[in-house]
């Protein structure tokens, strides 16, 4: 890939966006499956971006995939391309096949870890996996290192957590799972869960980026009391902390 692939596959992802995401269809949609979105990112190949060329991907970089994942948070996106891409670079990496469809990764916090025995079976508690609407891509601890398994979610007893609010939170329980597939590398769980947040705090960057230029461009335009809202002292306090929350999170996302 050229010097500027991440930057033209962002703007190929805005443009896509922009004509299948926004803000009408997205409503009209609710929380329904978004067939042309899903369809229309899968033949740019966008949920394959960082997986390795010869498992079917683009090959871009990490820095390069950023760019995707601000374009993502941009347009609230309400498909799972940011997992998904995460799930495949690491499933690549394992020397794996990846099915078809979308994928979610886990574990999503650092406090949970899936162990493998000896016989291959899978073990451990998964809270917070961000999709689970199809196979699973779960980073296990092994002595040697990182396993990478691939898991049928319907192979997961799904349990329900009481929180600390009175409500229930629904957890996935792994009693000895036998993956679809396992593959291994020189990396540790952590190393997954760290490049997932890297992808999801650019995500947060790309929405806030959005949010100040809709709040900037809204309050050049609404009119109170005879003058635009920009004018008033409050808004533009308001208005001018925004961008610190921007470069903080790119700041952030770049180390």
């Amino acid at each position: 890939m050229d010097e500027n692939a991440g930057a033209q596959i962002g703007e190929m992802a805005r443009r896509l966006f922009a004509d299948l995401a926004d803000p009408q269809t997205v409503i009209a949609a609710g929380d329904g499956w978004q067939d042309n979105l899903w369809n229309a990112a899968e033949e740019m190949l966008l949920p394959r971006a960082w997986a390795l060329e010869a498992f079917g991907g683009v090959g871009l970089s990490a820095t390069e995939c950023v760019e995707l994942a601000a374009a993502a948070g941009a347009f609230a996106l309400g498909v799972p391309l940011i997992e998904t891409m995460v799930a495949h670079h690491w499933v690549a990496r394992a020397g794996l096949e990846a099915p078809a469809g979308a994928l979610s990764l886990a574990p999503a916090r650092l406090d949970e870890t899936v162990v493998i025995d000896g016989s291959g079976r899978l073990s451990g508690m998964l809270r917070d996996v961000p999709w689970t609407g199809g196979p699973l891509v779960i980073a296990c601890a092994q002595v040697e290192g990182l396993a990478v398994a691939l898991v049928a979610p319907d192979a997961c007893a799904v349990r329900l957590m009481p929180t600390h609010d009175g409500s229930q939170r629904a957890s996935l329980q792994l009693d000895g799972v036998v993956p679809l597939s396992t593959g291994s590398l020189a990396a540790a769980p952590t190393d997954v869960i760290a490049s997932a947040a890297t992808m999801r705090a650019a995500q947060i960057g790309g929405a806030l980026r959005a949010m100040l230029d809709l709040s900037v461009d809204y309050s050049g335009e609404r009119k109170a009391f005879g003058r635009t809202i920009s004018k008033f002292q409050a808004v533009q306090h308001q208005l001018a902390r925004i961008p610190a929350a921007v470069e903080s999170t790119g700041l952030m996302v770049e180390a």
